[in-house]
């Protein structure tokens, strides 16, 4: 038994909104349960300033890690490589 064109549409614009909806709320459920994860790292008594703290912490620690212990890094690096006695082995000329 076919169903009236009321239904039908009705039953097309119920299943489309799913459709919609549906993913929206994976997302936003996704960001909510990240988000509250990542607060609880650092535990405090308001709310996201454990997130705040943590980006700070990871912030940081990249401006420390690429001034501070880059360029005597960099510096090890700029040597010529056929005198290392480590990369002769690698770079072997005939």
């Amino acid at each position: 038994m076919p169903l009236p064109h009321f239904w039908r549409s009705l039953l097309g614009h119920f299943l489309r909104g799913l459709l919609l909806l549906v993913p929206i709320t994976i997302i936003l459920w996704a960001v909510w349960q990240s988000l509250t994860f990542l607060d609880g790292i650092v535990k405090t008594d308001i709310p996201g300033l454990g997130l705040l703290i943590l980006i700070g912490i990871i912030t940081v620690t990249g401006w420390l890690g690429s001034t501070i212990l880059f360029h005597p890094l960099a510096d090890l690096g700029e040597g010529d490589p056929t005198t290392d006695p480590f990369s002769q082995d690698v770079l072997w000329r005939p």
